[in-house]
């Protein structure tokens, strides 16, 4: 929108290539906050203070790249997936929000009770299904619906970890870790 059909001087000219080389360096520097996560978790893998740490983060960083990364270090991830996020499930993908509302209404018994000890020493009440489930271009990961009410009328969480040997109270604690803000 601010071309123009013709440069009068040079000196316009040379105003305006400043400006497109600006704003395309700016498009260079910008970075995706996904892009941002994995190279922290770069960062951090590099100075091995951590070497048995796992990973807890939210959907919103979750990308191939940093999954495959963790994994690659030997080292597990824990995540809360968005409700739309498809599972495998009865042979084709699904919605997981589908999935667990179908469990919810056929299956009531597949939920049971666990207590979860949380960061802050507190312990917190769940009705947990659990399955390792095939996800689009993440391979098998193991699931986690959580409901906090023993009758299942609150909305669940949804967990994913790369740990399918876990058990939820492990993938539940680990994701207590997850810090309580947002940055």
């Amino acid at each position: 929108m601010t071309a123009k059909e013709d440069y009068d001087n040079l000196e316009s000219l040379h105003e305006r290539m400043l400006e497109l080389l600006h704003h395309r360096l700016h498009c260079m520097e910008y970075k995706k906050r996904t892009e941002i996560f994995l190279d922290i978790v770069q960062e951090v893998e590099s100075e091995n203070h951590f070497p048995n740490a796992n990973y807890a983060f939210d959907s919103g960083v979750m990308s191939l790249d940093l999954c495959r990364f963790i994994e690659e270090k030997g080292k597990h991830w824990v995540t809360e997936v968005a409700r739309n996020r498809h599972i495998m499930w009865d042979g084709y993908y699904q919605r997981v929000d589908g999935v667990a509302e179908r469990l919810k209404d056929e299956h009531p018994e597949s939920f049971r009770y666990l207590e979860v000890k949380q960061r802050n020493n507190t312990m917190k009440e769940y009705w947990i299904f659990t399955k390792a489930v095939r996800i689009k271009k993440y391979g098998k990961k193991r699931l986690v619906i959580a409901y906090e009410r023993e009758d299942l009328s609150d909305e669940p969480h949804f967990f994913l970890s790369s740990a399918n040997h876990w058990e939820s109270v492990k993938i539940l604690k680990t994701w207590s870790y997850r810090w309580s803000i947002e940055v």
